[in-house]
């Protein structure tokens, strides 16, 4: 009888550890998930700060590798340019150092609000990173704003960049500092 009763408490220690097993890979899974979606949240953040440098030290420096460099930053949160690998890590400050890529790129073209949207984030969490996406796309019309006039090219009464007047790098760079700016840039946040 206390055979069976000790093969009995073997059985059930044996599948009390492959249940915690179970459960220790499913807690696992779940943390690597939400890191996840926090790199993706963070990228969000991250990508509308450079591409506030990049257009702030285009409209200083008239320097074409920093709209390059922004407008590859778009590109890549639209998908329409392959992710870097580790794109989480520092990146374009490495880029500019460099003048070249500091990590080949990924085969992900993926946008970055259907990647959050694949990494399980709540509704709700799906409408704030929407809205704040949605503010940052309007901060890019205004930096684009900015970068034209370094160049004289302004926009026509149907808001399309047409027109061309004599560039104004000092209308640029209060348009990239004023408390107009300011006041997207938080929204975005």
């Amino acid at each position: 009888a206390s055979m069976g009763l000790i093969s009995l408490l073997v059985v059930a220690i044996m599948a009390l550890a492959l249940r915690m097993a179970a459960l220790q890979s499913d807690l696992g899974e779940a943390n690597q998930s939400r890191y996840q979606s926090y790199l993706l949240a963070d990228e969000l953040r991250q990508s509308s700060d450079d591409l506030t440098r990049l257009a702030r030290t285009y409209v200083v420096t008239k320097d074409e590798r920093y709209k390059k460099m922004y407008f590859d930053v778009v590109d890549i949160r639209a998908g329409e340019k392959p992710r870097p690998t580790d794109y989480y890590a520092i990146y374009w400050d490495l880029m500019v150092d460099y003048g070249e890529k500091p990590r080949p790129d990924s085969a992900t073209r993926e946008d970055l609000i259907k990647l959050m949207k694949a990494a399980g984030f709540s509704e709700r969490e799906m409408a704030f990173l929407e809205e704040s996406k949605a503010n940052s796309d309007a901060l890019i019309h205004t930096e684009t704003v900015a970068m034209n006039a370094v160049e004289g090219i302004f926009s026509d009464e149907r808001g399309e960049f047409s027109v061309r007047a004599e560039p104004d790098q000092a209308l640029a760079i209060r348009i990239m500092h004023d408390v107009g700016y300011h006041r997207e840039k938080a929204r975005i946040m």
